[in-house]
C-alpha cells in the first residue's frame, strides 16, 4: 500500500538502511512519489523552526507548489544542519 510508514519500515529491512537512510529516501522521493507528500522529517522540521517557518507539515506544504516539496524539504535540511545558512535564510 501507500503508507509512508509501511514504507519506511521496508527501507530499514536493507542491511545499512536505518531510520536516518529511510528519511532522506523518503524526502527526496515525494518528488516522483506524489503520495509520499507531504514528507518532512524531524531534521526538515527543526530547520523550518531554525527559520521561524511551521512544524507542521501540512502548515508547511501550504508554502510551497507540491512539485517543490522534496527542495523544501532538502533545504530545510540544510538549513538544520549549518548555522550560517540559517542566519541567511532567517535575514
Amino acid at each position: 500500500g501507500r503508507d509512508p510508514k509501511r514504507l519506511r519500515q521496508a527501507l530499514q529491512r536493507f542491511k545499512g538502511i536505518g531510520e536516518t537512510g529511510a528519511d532522506i529516501f523518503c524526502r527526496e522521493a515525494q518528488e516522483v512519489w506524489p503520495w509520499l507528500r507531504p514528507y518532512f522529517d524531524k531534521r526538515a522540521l527543526s530547520g523550518a523552526g531554525r527559520v521561524r517557518l511551521p512544524r507542521d507539515p501540512g502548515k508547511l506544504a501550504r508554502l510551497t507548489k507540491p512539485d517543490d516539496l522534496a527542495h523544501l524539504a532538502a533545504a530545510l535540511v540544510r538549513i538544520s544542519r549549518d548555522t550560517k545558512l540559517a542566519r541567511k535564510a532567517d535575514t
